[in-house]
């Protein structure tokens, strides 16, 4: 079941404007669709970003040779 849409409102300058218009033209998409996904994606980010934080805070993190062996398993060059 499809979940139930709510309207907000919001204010947007000319130019920001003409910039969703545009994007949203060239995706073939609403200029609400277009606002919807980046919302939604902006606040996955932060979300992800607020785990990652956590994690770090309680100390659950990997260390730095770790990291190095994760980063040249994958050839990158580490010093």
């Amino acid at each position: 079941m499809p979940k139930q849409m709510q309207t907000i409102s919001t204010r947007f300058t000319a130019d920001t404007i003409a910039r969703l218009e545009e994007i949203a033209t060239k995706q073939d998409k609403t200029r609400s669709e277009l606002i919807q996904g980046a919302v939604e994606g902006y606040l996955n980010s932060l979300a992800w970003l607020e785990a990652k934080v956590k994690r770090a805070e309680e100390g659950t993190f990997i260390s730095h040779d770790e990291m190095k062996a994760k980063l040249q398993k994958l050839g990158v060059k580490c010093a």
